[in-house]
Protein backbone atom coordinates (compact mmCIF):
# COMPACT_ATOMS: atom_id res chain seq x y z
CA UNK A 1 0.00 0.00 0.00
CA UNK A 2 1.70 3.17 -1.21
CA UNK A 3 -1.23 5.50 -0.59
CA UNK A 4 -1.32 8.08 2.18
CA UNK A 5 -4.23 6.74 4.21
CA UNK A 6 -5.44 6.97 7.80
CA UNK A 7 -7.75 4.12 8.81
CA UNK A 8 -9.89 3.12 11.77
CA UNK A 9 -10.57 -0.56 12.47
CA UNK A 10 -12.20 -2.73 15.11
CA UNK A 11 -11.29 -6.21 16.31
CA UNK A 12 -14.55 -7.48 17.86
CA UNK A 13 -13.19 -10.85 18.97
CA UNK A 14 -10.42 -9.29 21.08
CA UNK A 15 -12.29 -6.07 21.97
CA UNK A 16 -9.64 -3.79 20.48
CA UNK A 17 -9.61 -0.71 18.28
CA UNK A 18 -6.84 -0.22 15.77
CA UNK A 19 -5.67 2.85 13.89
CA UNK A 20 -3.29 2.57 10.95
CA UNK A 21 -1.46 5.08 8.77
CA UNK A 22 0.66 4.86 5.65
CA UNK A 23 2.28 8.09 4.51
CA UNK A 24 5.07 7.67 1.93
CA UNK A 25 3.91 10.68 -0.09
CA UNK A 26 3.45 13.06 2.84
CA UNK A 27 6.76 11.89 4.31
CA UNK A 28 8.66 12.54 1.09
CA UNK A 29 7.11 15.99 0.80
CA UNK A 30 7.84 17.09 4.36
CA UNK A 31 11.47 16.00 3.96
CA UNK A 32 11.70 17.83 0.64
CA UNK A 33 10.41 21.02 2.26
CA UNK A 34 12.67 21.01 5.31
CA UNK A 35 15.79 19.12 4.13
CA UNK A 36 16.69 17.79 7.60
CA UNK A 37 19.73 15.70 8.49
CA UNK A 38 19.22 11.92 8.20
CA UNK A 39 18.71 11.51 11.95
CA UNK A 40 16.29 14.43 12.13
CA UNK A 41 14.44 13.09 9.08
CA UNK A 42 13.72 9.79 10.83
CA UNK A 43 12.42 11.54 13.94
CA UNK A 44 10.33 13.99 11.92
CA UNK A 45 8.61 11.28 9.89
CA UNK A 46 7.95 9.13 12.95
CA UNK A 47 6.41 12.14 14.69
CA UNK A 48 4.31 12.79 11.57
CA UNK A 49 2.96 9.23 11.61
CA UNK A 50 2.46 9.25 15.38
CA UNK A 51 0.48 12.47 15.25
CA UNK A 52 -1.62 11.14 12.40
CA UNK A 53 -2.50 8.12 14.55
CA UNK A 54 -3.46 10.38 17.46
CA UNK A 55 -5.68 12.42 15.14
CA UNK A 56 -7.64 9.28 14.21
CA UNK A 57 -9.54 9.66 17.51
CA UNK A 58 -10.86 13.12 16.51
CA UNK A 59 -14.48 13.40 15.40
CA UNK A 60 -14.57 13.07 11.62
CA UNK A 61 -15.27 16.11 9.42
CA UNK A 62 -15.25 18.56 12.31
CA UNK A 63 -12.95 21.43 13.22
CA UNK A 64 -11.27 19.35 15.93
CA UNK A 65 -7.48 19.30 15.74
CA UNK A 66 -4.41 18.48 17.76
CA UNK A 67 -0.75 19.34 17.91
CA UNK A 68 2.30 17.47 19.14
CA UNK A 69 5.65 18.94 20.06
CA UNK A 70 8.84 17.32 21.25
CA UNK A 71 11.59 19.53 22.63
CA UNK A 72 15.01 18.37 23.73
CA UNK A 73 18.53 19.44 24.60
CA UNK A 74 20.37 17.32 22.06
CA UNK A 75 20.83 17.67 18.30
CA UNK A 76 17.10 18.26 17.84
CA UNK A 77 15.70 21.45 19.33
CA UNK A 78 12.06 20.78 18.47
CA UNK A 79 9.66 18.78 16.35
CA UNK A 80 6.17 20.21 15.93
CA UNK A 81 3.28 18.51 14.10
CA UNK A 82 -0.33 19.62 13.67
CA UNK A 83 -3.21 17.48 12.38
CA UNK A 84 -6.95 17.90 12.05
CA UNK A 85 -10.05 15.73 11.75
CA UNK A 86 -10.12 16.06 7.95
CA UNK A 87 -6.81 14.32 7.33
CA UNK A 88 -4.66 17.44 6.96
CA UNK A 89 -1.25 17.40 8.59
CA UNK A 90 1.82 19.65 8.64
CA UNK A 91 5.01 19.96 10.67
CA UNK A 92 8.63 20.99 10.96
CA UNK A 93 11.84 20.09 12.74
CA UNK A 94 14.37 22.48 14.26
CA UNK A 95 17.98 21.33 14.60
CA UNK A 96 20.77 22.96 16.55
CA UNK A 97 23.41 24.46 14.30
CA UNK A 98 26.30 23.38 16.51
CA UNK A 99 25.75 19.66 17.15
CA UNK A 100 29.27 18.87 18.36
CA UNK A 101 29.04 16.74 21.46
CA UNK A 102 25.23 16.65 21.28
CA UNK A 103 23.34 13.37 21.55
CA UNK A 104 21.21 12.45 18.54
CA UNK A 105 17.46 12.78 18.93
CA UNK A 106 15.79 12.68 22.33
CA UNK A 107 16.70 11.08 25.65
CA UNK A 108 14.49 10.14 28.62
CA UNK A 109 14.26 12.97 31.12
CA UNK A 110 16.00 15.39 28.74
CA UNK A 111 13.04 16.98 27.00
CA UNK A 112 9.31 17.64 27.02
CA UNK A 113 6.38 16.08 25.19
CA UNK A 114 3.35 18.30 24.69
CA UNK A 115 0.05 17.23 23.18
CA UNK A 116 -2.76 19.75 22.75
CA UNK A 117 -6.24 18.63 21.71
CA UNK A 118 -8.69 21.27 20.51
CA UNK A 119 -12.08 19.56 20.68
CA UNK A 120 -14.25 22.63 20.32
CA UNK A 121 -14.69 23.13 24.03
CA UNK A 122 -14.06 26.37 25.90
CA UNK A 123 -10.40 25.53 26.40
CA UNK A 124 -8.11 23.05 24.62
CA UNK A 125 -6.77 20.13 26.62
CA UNK A 126 -2.98 20.18 26.96
CA UNK A 127 -0.67 17.50 28.30
CA UNK A 128 2.95 18.34 29.06
CA UNK A 129 5.42 15.96 30.65
CA UNK A 130 9.07 14.94 30.63
CA UNK A 131 10.23 12.44 28.05
CA UNK A 132 10.09 8.90 29.44
CA UNK A 133 11.34 6.55 26.73
CA UNK A 134 13.43 8.47 24.21
CA UNK A 135 11.74 6.94 21.16
CA UNK A 136 8.64 8.59 19.72
CA UNK A 137 6.49 5.45 19.64
CA UNK A 138 7.28 4.77 23.29
CA UNK A 139 6.60 8.39 24.26
CA UNK A 140 3.17 8.40 22.64
CA UNK A 141 2.21 5.00 24.06
CA UNK A 142 3.20 6.24 27.51
CA UNK A 143 1.19 9.44 27.05
CA UNK A 144 -1.94 7.55 25.94
CA UNK A 145 -1.68 4.98 28.72
CA UNK A 146 -0.88 7.38 31.57
CA UNK A 147 -2.58 10.62 30.59
CA UNK A 148 -5.52 9.37 28.52
CA UNK A 149 -5.89 6.25 30.68
CA UNK A 150 -6.11 4.02 27.60
CA UNK A 151 -3.62 1.11 27.46
CA UNK A 152 -1.97 1.49 24.06
CA UNK A 153 0.68 -0.12 21.89
CA UNK A 154 2.21 1.81 19.03
CA UNK A 155 4.56 0.85 16.19
CA UNK A 156 6.13 3.39 13.84
CA UNK A 157 7.95 2.40 10.65
CA UNK A 158 10.28 4.53 8.55
CA UNK A 159 12.94 3.22 6.22
CA UNK A 160 14.95 4.55 3.29
CA UNK A 161 17.06 2.82 0.68
CA UNK A 162 20.76 3.37 -0.01
CA UNK A 163 19.87 6.46 -2.07
CA UNK A 164 17.97 7.99 0.88
CA UNK A 165 14.65 7.46 -0.91
CA UNK A 166 11.78 6.49 1.38
CA UNK A 167 10.86 2.82 1.08
CA UNK A 168 8.16 2.71 3.75
CA UNK A 169 6.50 5.10 6.15
CA UNK A 170 3.60 4.24 8.40
CA UNK A 171 2.39 3.25 11.81
CA UNK A 172 -0.05 1.22 13.84
CA UNK A 173 -1.84 2.02 17.10
CA UNK A 174 -3.71 -0.64 19.09
CA UNK A 175 -5.89 0.42 22.02
CA UNK A 176 -8.06 -1.40 24.50
CA UNK A 177 -11.78 -0.91 24.98
CA UNK A 178 -13.46 -0.83 28.40
CA UNK A 179 -14.30 -4.55 28.15
CA UNK A 180 -10.94 -5.79 26.82
CA UNK A 181 -9.87 -8.90 28.80
CA UNK A 182 -6.50 -8.66 30.62
CA UNK A 183 -5.17 -11.62 28.66
CA UNK A 184 -5.63 -9.73 25.41
CA UNK A 185 -3.55 -6.85 26.74
CA UNK A 186 -0.74 -9.27 27.52
CA UNK A 187 -1.02 -10.79 24.03
CA UNK A 188 -0.73 -7.39 22.35
CA UNK A 189 2.22 -6.35 24.50
CA UNK A 190 4.05 -9.60 23.68
CA UNK A 191 3.36 -9.35 19.94
CA UNK A 192 4.52 -5.73 19.77
CA UNK A 193 7.72 -6.50 21.70
CA UNK A 194 8.45 -9.68 19.73
CA UNK A 195 6.95 -9.41 16.23
CA UNK A 196 7.54 -12.18 13.73
CA UNK A 197 8.43 -9.48 11.19
CA UNK A 198 8.96 -5.77 11.56
CA UNK A 199 6.31 -3.43 10.16
CA UNK A 200 8.95 -1.85 7.91
CA UNK A 201 9.91 -5.20 6.37
CA UNK A 202 6.25 -6.16 6.00
CA UNK A 203 5.38 -2.98 4.10
CA UNK A 204 8.61 -3.07 2.06
CA UNK A 205 7.57 -6.50 0.79
CA UNK A 206 4.45 -4.99 -0.75
CA UNK A 207 2.01 -6.14 1.91
CA UNK A 208 -0.72 -3.89 3.25
CA UNK A 209 -0.76 -2.66 6.83
CA UNK A 210 -4.09 -4.33 7.64
CA UNK A 211 -2.62 -7.81 7.19
CA UNK A 212 0.18 -6.86 9.57
CA UNK A 213 -2.35 -5.85 12.21
CA UNK A 214 -4.10 -9.20 11.77
CA UNK A 215 -0.82 -11.11 12.15
CA UNK A 216 -0.07 -9.24 15.38
CA UNK A 217 -3.46 -10.32 16.71
CA UNK A 218 -3.15 -14.00 15.76
CA UNK A 219 -5.24 -13.47 12.61
CA UNK A 220 -8.31 -12.31 14.50
CA UNK A 221 -10.72 -10.73 11.98
CA UNK A 222 -10.72 -6.95 11.65
CA UNK A 223 -13.57 -4.71 10.59
CA UNK A 224 -12.56 -1.63 8.60
CA UNK A 225 -14.73 1.20 9.93
CA UNK A 226 -13.42 4.13 7.92
CA UNK A 227 -10.48 5.33 5.84
CA UNK A 228 -9.56 8.84 4.76
CA UNK A 229 -6.74 10.34 2.71
CA UNK A 230 -3.87 11.88 4.65
CA UNK A 231 -2.58 15.08 3.07
CA UNK A 232 0.38 17.26 3.91
CA UNK A 233 -1.37 20.60 3.84
CA UNK A 234 -0.61 24.03 5.27
CA UNK A 235 -3.26 26.59 6.19
CA UNK A 236 -0.96 29.61 6.00
CA UNK A 237 -2.03 32.60 3.90
CA UNK A 238 -1.08 36.20 3.22
CA UNK A 239 -3.78 37.42 5.60
CA UNK A 240 -2.66 35.03 8.35
CA UNK A 241 0.95 36.18 8.13
CA UNK A 242 -0.20 39.79 7.98
CA UNK A 243 -2.07 39.17 11.22
CA UNK A 244 1.13 37.88 12.81
CA UNK A 245 3.04 40.98 11.74
CA UNK A 246 0.29 43.17 13.19
CA UNK A 247 1.02 41.73 16.63
CA UNK A 248 4.63 42.97 16.57
CA UNK A 249 5.58 45.96 18.71
CA UNK A 250 5.47 49.27 16.87
CA UNK A 251 9.23 49.66 17.35
CA UNK A 252 9.89 46.47 15.36
CA UNK A 253 7.56 47.52 12.54
CA UNK A 254 9.22 50.96 12.45
CA UNK A 255 12.63 49.31 12.18
CA UNK A 256 11.48 47.09 9.31
CA UNK A 257 10.04 50.12 7.50
CA UNK A 258 13.26 52.11 7.93
CA UNK A 259 15.27 49.29 6.36
CA UNK A 260 13.25 49.81 3.19
CA UNK A 261 12.55 47.30 0.48
CA UNK A 262 10.39 44.23 0.95
CA UNK A 263 10.07 42.23 4.14
CA UNK A 264 10.00 38.49 3.51
CA UNK A 265 8.12 36.24 5.90
CA UNK A 266 8.57 32.48 5.53
CA UNK A 267 6.01 30.01 6.87
CA UNK A 268 7.71 27.66 9.33
CA UNK A 269 5.59 24.70 8.20
CA UNK A 270 5.56 24.84 4.39
CA UNK A 271 8.41 27.31 3.65
CA UNK A 272 6.08 29.45 1.52
CA UNK A 273 7.40 33.00 1.19
CA UNK A 274 5.26 36.11 1.61
CA UNK A 275 6.47 39.59 0.72
CA UNK A 276 5.31 42.76 2.47
CA UNK A 277 6.26 46.19 1.17
CA UNK A 278 7.07 49.19 3.35
CA UNK A 279 3.63 50.56 2.53
CA UNK A 280 2.06 47.28 3.69
CA UNK A 281 3.91 47.62 6.97
CA UNK A 282 2.84 51.25 7.41
CA UNK A 283 -0.78 50.15 7.16
CA UNK A 284 -0.18 47.78 10.08
CA UNK A 285 1.04 50.53 12.40
CA UNK A 286 -1.37 51.18 15.26
CA UNK A 287 -3.13 54.53 15.06
CA UNK A 288 -1.69 57.22 17.27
Amino acid sequence: MNQDVLSRLLCPDLHLRIYTVTSPGASREILRLHQPSPAAAAHLVRALNGTALLSASLKLDTDQNLSLSLTGNGSLREIHIQADARGHIRGYVSEREDQAGQHIGFLPGDGILRVTRNLGLKEPYTYAGPLQRGDIAGELAYYLTVSEQVPSALILAFETNDSAIIRVSGGLLIQTLPDTPPGVIELVEDRVRNPRLSLADHLASGNDIYSYAMELLDNAPLHLLQSQPLTLSCRCSYDMLRGVLCTLPRSELDSMIEEGGNTEVVCTFCREKYLFTADDLREMLPSQ
